[in-house]
């Protein structure tokens, strides 16, 4: 994480903070302490935690606080406890005064965005208590970076079409809470309904701004009446657990679909090849039909790290396993009598095998040296869609052993996990359309 110092507040936009801060101090007391707020459980827009926890990236204040630090940015000093109670428990008037002043050191534009009429959909966000003013904040903050010739601009052109994306759906989700909030006040609609709330209120968003199928949504409301999977046969139950993956990670496939499309875009640009109607696939395209199409013991990962070497080969010469394991740096001393490349190997296969997983500065010095070796650019891209293989593998196993917990081990959660992915293709098309087509 980088933390950038921005241009200072305004005299009037720091009394506005001031004064914000100091109303927000009035309301803590022993019995109303003061937290920072979490992300609420919502299928069309998740909580920014769940999209960070999923590439295995720390959101908490603690993080935050330990970035700030390591950017030599002087800022008040909040004990380890204080940090976590931040997110958790909560925190009285001093830690939350010293807290609001780290923020005001380190993260200037963000707090301009909070204060009123700046960012009007943001002020619509904060009144609703969405998850949208937090995915708005990260765009408006991406918008800001744009503007500094400092950092890599061509790097962060990549991430444009991910940030309209996002930017789109926040707008969306505020419009139709809005909407929603209007109608109960109006006493139109008996919020103890659930299936009318979903009819009325939900359902239309989700057949407007997504393309998620009917059936998916049907059996969305049909979770709302409540379902006794006991009684379902294994078909029956394979079936509901895919259109529950589909619904319930549909943001996310749509995130990396729209982070490809902006990559891809961007490399054809360099190449003068823009001029198309034809869906040109990256990495992750080719990873996860990879993926879908292997057996069940295979990981993404293992499949990310097969297209690798399926890219990195020619005609002339086919890269072997044990050349790509060549790359993966480590302390030859510490493997015994194994010769370097044995070593290397016996590594690789480890990953293969989900075993031993790389970390992030592991992984950056593994692709490092693949583009020292075979004369590519290394950007991020390749350790972003490494941590998204990882990520899959991560969250598969995570929710096979709630299901098997809950339902016994009759159903093959991995086929059905990877029936669910192969809908990523459907959201890369889409996006890819409309980016070229200018919609």
């Amino acid at each position: 994480m980088t933390i950038v110092n921005n241009q200072s507040l305004t005299d009037e936009e720091k009394s506005q903070l001031s004064e914000m801060i100091n109303d927000c101090a009035k309301t803590i007391n022993k019995e109303n302490k003061f937290k920072i707020p979490s992300g609420i459980n919502d299928h069309f827009l998740p909580p920014m935690e769940e999209i960070l926890g999923f590439f295995n990236i720390k959101g908490d204040v603690r993080t935050l606080y330990q970035a700030i630090l390591k950017n030599n940015i002087k800022v008040p000093k909040i004990s380890h406890g204080s940090l976590h109670q931040l997110n958790n428990g909560g925190v009285g008037k001093g830690v939350f005064s010293n807290f609001m002043g780290v923020i005001t050191v380190a993260l200037n534009d963000m707090l301009r965005y909070l204060l009123p009429k700046q960012e009007p959909w943001v002020e619509r966000a904060l009144h609703l208590n969405t998850n949208a003013g937090y995915w708005l904040g990260m765009t408006l903050s991406y918008e800001n970076m744009k503007k500094k010739p400092t950092l890599n601009q061509q790097e962060l052109s990549n991430y444009q079409c991910l940030a309209d994306f996002i930017r789109y759906r926040c707008h969306q989700d505020i419009a139709n809470k809005e909407q929603c909030r209007q109608k109960i006040l109006a006493e139109e609609i008996d919020v103890n309904n659930k299936l009318l709330v979903w009819d009325t209120l939900i359902l239309p968003i989700y057949r407007q701004h997504t393309q998620l199928s009917e059936p998916v949504l049907t059996m969305f409301r049909q979770a709302l009446e409540g379902v006794d999977l006991d009684s379902y046969s294994v078909p029956q139950k394979a079936e509901y657990l895919q259109r529950s993956f589909e619904i319930q990670y549909d943001f996310l496939l749509n995130c990396i679909a729209c982070y490809e499309v902006g990559y891809v875009a961007h490399m054809l640009e360099l190449t003068n090849d823009t001029d198309t109607v034809e869906v040109r696939k990256g990495f992750i395209s080719l990873t996860l039909e990879q993926y879908v199409g292997a057996k069940n013991d295979e990981s993404c990962f293992h499949s990310f790290l097969l297209v690798v070497k399926s890219a990195l080969s020619t005609n002339e010469h086919q890269v072997s396993k044990r050349e790509l394991a060549s790359y993966i740096k480590i302390n030859h001393a510490a493997y015994g009598e194994e010769s370097l490349n044995d070593a290397q190997y016996n590594v690789l296969k480890k990953w293969f095998k989900q075993k031993d997983l790389p970390s992030n500065e592991r992984l950056q010095d593994f692709f490092d040296g693949l583009a020292e070796a075979k004369g590519f650019s290394n950007d991020d891209h390749m350790l972003w869609v490494a941590k998204m293989a990882l990520g899959f593998d991560a969250l598969l196993k995570q929710r096979t052993d709630a299901i098997i917990r809950e339902l016994g081990d009759e159903i093959d959660v991995t086929a059905i996990w990877k029936q669910a992915l192969s809908r990523y293709r459907e959201c890369y098309k889409y996006h890819f359309h409309q980016h070229f087509s200018g919609e």
